[in-house]
């Protein structure tokens, strides 16, 4: 998959083995100590001592195994599911946790727009789910109304979800300017990975790149982004979800973690399998 290629050479860290992930990593657990300790939306917590926790698009698991870590020092009894269409990258949480004890793992490969079909089962299961790693470029906006709902569909009535997410229309189109040619970083030695803008899907609302490497300019993979800003996330997750906040850096001051979206009492007014069938905007050719 072109995803999977992506990330094998994206300069992102999120291998165990990596300093710069580790340092990640610590950095997250600080943040998630921070919100469970002075959020109200987990007042929850202290009604309960066993959790299930959910970490969709999950990559190695990093964000899910700091929260199972953050938990586990609290006394809980935690169950981390973690989940991605990425097979080989999800069995790295396990070395993520492997100085943490009592947190049982699975993982499930499945897109997160399907989760409610992959495992049917668990209507009103998950007590926390995360979407962290700021990976909603990848889904676009339809895409990411199916997510909400799969995601209703799954968490417990006092349920919560986090998402860490920047304004990326403030940013790359005011700050910076979008470029059709961009560096992206150092990923190994001596590699350097860039992007080049391939198109804009209008139905979709995401732009279409091609990632290579130098020097020897070996394309890797042509993706779909959509560049989301936080009041539209924020938004289209209040269809799905009673209560919204927003927790900015400057309140979690935690250096290099961004904004953190959270999202309690699912409504499920709206269920996923509502959304099987796309519209006819989706499905008709221009």
């Amino acid at each position: 998959m072109d995803l999977e290629k992506f990330y094998k050479v994206a300069p992102w860290p999120m291998r165990p083995d990596d300093p710069k992930a580790q340092a990640r990593f610590n950095k997250i657990v600080k943040l998630f100590s921070f919100l469970l300790a002075s959020h109200p939306f987990f007042e929850f917590l202290s009604r309960k001592s066993f959790l299930r926790v959910l970490d969709v698009m999950a990559g190695s698991g990093i964000a899910g195994a700091a929260l199972a870590r953050v938990l586990s020092s609290k006394k809980f009894g935690v169950s981390l599911t973690v989940s991605d269409v990425r097979r080989d990258d999800l069995q790295l949480v396990h070395e993520w946790l492997k100085d943490v004890k009592g947190v049982d793992v699975e993982s499930v490969v499945a897109d997160v727009s399907q989760l409610h079909e992959v495992i049917p089962n668990r209507g009103k299961y998950y007590d926390i789910v995360l979407l962290w790693g700021l990976s909603t470029p990848h889904l676009d906006p339809w895409k990411m109304a199916k997510a909400y709902a799969s995601i209703c569909h799954l968490l417990k009535d006092d349920g919560v979800m986090l998402l860490d997410e920047v304004d990326r229309v403030f940013n790359i189109f005011y700050r910076i300017g979008y470029k059709d040619f961009l560096v992206e970083g150092e990923s190994d030695k001596d590699v350097t990975v860039i992007s080049i803008h391939r198109g804009y899907d209008k139905k979709l609302g995401v732009f279409q790149r091609t990632t290579y490497t130098l020097p020897e300019f070996r394309k890797i993979a042509t993706l779909n982004y959509r560049f989301w800003d936080l009041a539209g996330i924020s938004a289209l997750g209040w269809i799905f979800f009673s209560n919204v906040d927003v927790v900015p850096p400057k309140m979690h001051n935690v250096q290099e973690m961004q904004h953190v979206i959270l999202l309690s009492k699912p409504r499920r007014k709206i269920s996923p399998y509502d959304l099987k069938k796309e519209p006819v905007f989706i499905s008709t050719k221009d």
